[in-house]
């Protein structure tokens, strides 16, 4: 059959319902796996396919709890119903493919799966069909190959990363899914509103549908909800990801950044975890303006402050990055060998003291050296290990040329920073970082907090003055 996205699921049923008293051309296996709010929809909408209202209370069973198992899944679509010729057997959340991270005691037994899969490759009797979902699925599995041959696999994933196109999928998830819930409803939401509703829940599209449903009960006989609405309703639900923390103090964006702070302090995050962010991120700033402190000293002007675009940067800027980190990859790799060899050589000399003494000992004693005695010992300098190979650096400003555009905003970043603040900032966080981890003075939250304003506010007159 087929694997298709869960956008395109309604042109695939009708073009189903196109070929009028077959039912051959249905797929016997409907494997819907993805985001959970958008499996629930889709699984709703395949069951309803299959079976109409008519047909549901005699034709459908769904698993659950200890009959959500392989071996009982296949006895029950094997099992031929007396009183209609349609069954439809389902299995919500099913574990076929291990979640990353998790044991595969977590899942379904690897024998169940070869089962489940041969019996898939064989064919169900006829008009039996099998809807399962799935939290996740391994496109590089057998058993996804054999349900995508021998059924249809329904993609509802979507993009979790920050980039723009990541992001503006998300955003179209959510606005399906207000038009959605309005439309039932009869009413409307105000642009700000719905922004607002946004940045209290985050992409969470489940959470949004409730919250929305809530709304359209509160304003009653009201046609439009507002922003008040939203306010008077909804909770903020958001966990915020810690890089938003980070953008902010790059940008030196006060309120944004006390406000991320705070709202990742109260979901659980220590100081250290947030201080090592923040280092992470000066640090990536202070790698780039020294960079471009030392291309205008050579009298490159391959960065303009203030007045650059993204195509002017990969086109006249790349290069020379990428020249830089080339030659900072030679000197570090030469670097290694030079200690390399320097080792060797205290090596050597140690062993021929080792050898010297132990070749005294041995004519005392009238013994001579054994073969396992002169066996070189793990770890030597000549033999290959990981070693000699090149080593990274986080000095490096590209590590993948490839995606230059995260590496253009942090160079947009590098222009709100002086060279000399940015040396004063890092210097006080590694003290911070050493404060936390060997004293219990003082309250780390205030002082990481401090920290974050005299960033975002450009206070370094007095340094390390907190830390005093």
């Amino acid at each position: 059959m087929a694997e298709i996205k869960h956008n395109t699921l309604n042109d695939y049923l009708n073009s189903l319902k196109e070929k009028n008293g077959s039912t051959s051309n249905i797929p016997q296996l409907f494997f819907i796996w993805g985001e959970e709010f958008i499996c629930r929809k889709v699984f709703d909408t395949v069951i309803s396919f299959l079976l109409p209202n008519d047909l549901r209370e005699l034709g459908y069973e769904l698993l659950e709890g200890e009959e959500a198992s392989i071996p009982v899944v296949i006895e029950r679509i094997c099992t031929y119903s007396f009183f209609q010729e349609r069954r439809v057997i389902a299995i919500k959340n099913a574990p076929l493919f291990n979640v990353p991270g998790t044991s595969p005691s977590q899942g379904f037994l690897k024998n169940d799966i070869e089962n489940l899969k041969n019996l898939i490759e064989r064919g169900f009797p006829e008009n039996h069909y099998l809807v399962i979902t799935s939290p996740n699925a391994d496109k590089r599995r057998n058993l996804f190959n054999t349900i995508k041959t021998s059924g249809i696999a329904i993609d509802c994933s979507v993009a979790q990363g920050s980039g723009k196109t990541d992001k503006e999928e998300q955003t179209e998830l959510l606005r399906l899914t207000m038009k959605m819930v309005l439309d039932r409803a009869g009413k409307g939401i105000d642009g700000d509103a719905f922004q607002a509703l946004v940045d209290m829940t985050g992409f969470d599209p489940a959470t949004l549908n409730d919250n929305l449903e809530r709304l359209t009960s509160f304003i009653g006989n009201k046609n439009t909800i507002t922003i008040e609405d939203v306010y008077k309703v909804v909770k903020r639900s958001r966990k915020d990801p810690i890089f938003e923390l980070t953008n902010a103090v790059a940008q030196k964006n006060l309120e944004s950044s006390i406000f991320y702070y705070k709202s990742l302090c109260d979901n659980g995050f220590h100081p250290l975890q947030l201080l090592a962010a923040i280092v992470n991120q000066i640090r990536k700033i202070f790698v780039v303006k020294i960079f471009i402190e030392t291309q205008v000293q050579k009298g490159n002007s391959c960065w303009r402050q203030g007045n650059q675009n993204y195509q002017h940067f990969t086109a006249n800027t790349m290069p020379f990055i990428t020249k830089a980190d080339e030659e900072l990859d030679k000197i570090i790799v030469q670097w290694g060998e030079e200690l390399k060899n320097r080792d060797a050589e205290d090596k050597l000399e140690s062993n021929l003291d080792d050898s010297y003494e132990s070749d005294s000992d041995d004519e005392e004693l009238n013994v001579k050296p054994t073969k396992a005695s002169k066996r070189k010992k793990k770890g030597d300098p000549d033999k290959k290990s990981g070693a000699n190979k090149g080593k990274t650096t986080d000095l490096i400003i590209a590590s993948n040329p490839k995606s230059a555009y995260p590496i253009f905003q942090t160079f947009l970043r590098s222009d709100k920073f002086k060279l000399s603040e940015l040396a004063t900032i890092m210097a006080e966080l590694s003290e911070m970082d050493y404060k936390f981890k060997s004293s219990s003075d003082g309250d780390p939250f205030i002082i990481l907090e401090e920290m974050i304003i005299r960033i975002c506010t450009n206070n370094f007159h007095n340094n390390g003055a907190l830390l005093r």
